[in-house]
């Protein structure tokens, strides 16, 4: 159902969890035990109707963001798989200053994860995938303003907006493609970033 591309001890661990009631796994960091948990949550969880799964960690860091993430991304795998399509790209909601609601971040730190997981995505699909993981980088809280400024001073794609016939027959150019009102501080246009990627990298970037 899942797809799940597993090594031997991954599938060696959940065949021991379907056999029995208690299994302990000693192994080192990175050792994918975190994906091998989420895949037999799902597992659990699809095959029991009122199936209950209680996740721990020392931290709960590491409950929300390594085993929640791995449960997250393993589902978002398992979607993409059969897409009838040849490729998926990401982009995100660019609000109007003072906008607030379901599609956006008021603080970009939030969107830090989902990057992550995007990028996760183009990892293990990397074909279908379109975004480019270095992109997505720029993206994220620490660095978006580099590319975007606080009124778009840094935007690489205003610099290229076309001229339109405006009232009266006069040509005007728009602040943005967005919109005259967008909050550059929150932009979420992949293709902002994408731009400024393709500025750095020349002819040697990637899609």
């Amino acid at each position: 159902m899942l797809g799940a591309d597993l090594w031997q001890t991954q599938r060696e661990i959940l065949t021991a969890v379907g056999q029995h009631g208690r299994v302990a796994v000693k192994a080192c960091h990175a050792y994918g035990k975190s994906y091998a948990i989420a895949i037999a949550v799902l597992w659990w969880l699809a095959a029991r109707r009122d199936g209950i799964v209680v996740t721990t960690a020392p931290t709960w860091l590491q409950v929300e963001k390594v085993i929640w993430g791995e449960i997250k991304s393993a589902v978002l795998r398992s979607v993409v798989r059969d897409w009838p399509v040849d490729g998926v790209a990401f982009t995100f909601h660019v609000p109007s200053k003072g906008e607030h609601g379901p599609l956006v971040w008021d603080d970009l730190h939030e969107r830090d994860a989902v990057l992550d997981r995007v990028s996760a995505l183009k990892r293990s699909n990397p074909s279908l995938i379109k975004s480019n993981v270095e992109t997505l980088e720029m993206m994220k809280s620490g660095r978006a303003l580099n590319y975007t400024g606080e009124r778009g001073e840094n935007c690489a794609v205003r610099a290229m907006l076309p001229l339109y016939m405006g009232d009266g027959g006069n040509f005007e150019r728009t602040f943005c493609c967005y919109g005259n009102d967008v909050d550059c501080t929150r932009c979420g246009a992949y293709g902002v970033f994408n731009a400024a990627y393709h500025r750095i990298k020349g002819g040697h970037a990637e899609d």
